[in-house]
């Protein structure tokens, strides 16, 4: 059984046309969900839209609102930048009208401070009580480096992203988030320019894709020793990263996803490419010129002599999953975080 599995479904999950949609902003307002607790029937959807900073959703309960539920769900640290004008999202099918479901932001002392959610409470008295008794609490020790509840290793959570807006070049900074396949067959950013010693994650958002380096002169080929995340299915890793350290600023890194004819798609991302000759949109318009799939299989692809920097060594790439393994209590069987 997968350690990052979403919640197995053991049975079918509740489905209605007349289902509700709830929308509920994580950080928009501060430390705060907004608004702190939903109403909802077995069937309707609470979608948490996650805004500026580094805020996470977990499981909790009534009685120790800023500790994560043995089995319960993690989102793992969600960074979104100052500016972004998009924002990622989680989406919870409710299983159970009758089951309160209670949760927090594990970050920092965001939690001691308010920083909670309800859906199904029962009673404002008791939304109330949630409350009080995570404002009574000591802040977790958990910062930002904190893992999910399952006790998997993950990298340190950044502190914050770049913008994830298409087409766009990320800002340098110490830790560098690129959204893989969210909204379509798109790295976001598709470019960033990074300095030795930063790191790149890749969080992947939906589908099932790859971050696999390669060439300038071959878009969608392996480059011979490059690194590859392998394929990372979202409906069974429930939103892995994959991280490496820059090892080198003075060369470019060329990379594409190789499922599929998902590359010739311009499904690509370059970091520290130079402003003139082998540009980023070159790459990405070779990439779309390329005639069927050229993803290698048998270990034969050649290396250009121009090539980038293979990143090993300290700058070794690594899967890192970050994801949920369960929302919901074992006696709630329906739940799905997207």
């Amino acid at each position: 059984m997968l350690a990052f599995s979403r919640f197995t479904l053991v049975s079918s999950l509740v489905a209605s046309a007349l289902a509700a949609e709830f929308t509920v902003k994580v950080g928009a307002d501060g430390l705060a969900f907004t608004p702190n607790q939903v109403t909802a029937v077995a069937g309707d959807v609470v979608i948490f839209e996650f805004h500026a900073k580094n805020h996470t959703l977990t499981q909790s309960t009534l009685a120790a609102p800023c500790s994560p539920v043995a089995g319960g769900g993690d989102s793992g640290f969600i960074p979104v930048a100052a500016d972004a004008t998009t924002f990622p999202t989680k989406r919870l099918t409710v299983p159970d009208a009758t089951t309160p479901l209670w949760f927090y932001c594990k970050q920092g002392n965001h939690c001691a401070s308010g920083m909670v959610f309800a859906i199904n409470p029962g009673s404002q008295t008791k939304m109330d009580t949630f409350i009080a008794n995570a404002k009574g609490l000591a802040a977790p020790a958990t910062g930002t480096t904190a893992a999910p509840a399952t006790g998997a290793t993950t990298t340190a959570a950044p502190a914050a992203s770049t913008p994830a807006t298409g087409g766009t070049t990320a800002t340098t900074g110490s830790q560098i988030v690129i959204e893989v396949g969210n909204g379509g067959l798109t790295f976001t950013p598709d470019r960033a320019t990074a300095k030795k010693g930063d790191t790149i994650i890749f969080h992947f958002a939906a589908g099932n894709h790859t971050v696999t380096q390669s060439t300038f002169a071959a878009p969608c080929a392996p480059m011979a020793g490059g690194a590859d995340s392998g394929f990372m299915p979202v409906a069974q890793l429930a939103n892995p990263n994959f991280t490496f350290v820059v090892p080198d600023d003075s060369k470019p890194l060329w990379m594409f996803c190789k499922q599929g004819k998902h590359c010739q798609s311009g499904m690509v991302f370059s970091l520290n490419a130079p402003p003139t000759g082998n540009t980023a949109d070159a790459f990405k318009a070779a990439a779309m010129g390329t005639a069927g799939a050229t993803t290698a299989t048998n270990g034969t692809t050649t290396t250009d002599p121009n090539a980038p920097e293979t990143i090993g060594g300290t700058g070794a790439a690594s899967r890192v999953a970050s994801g949920v393994t369960g929302l919901l209590l074992a006696s709630v069987l329906a739940g799905l975080l997207l």
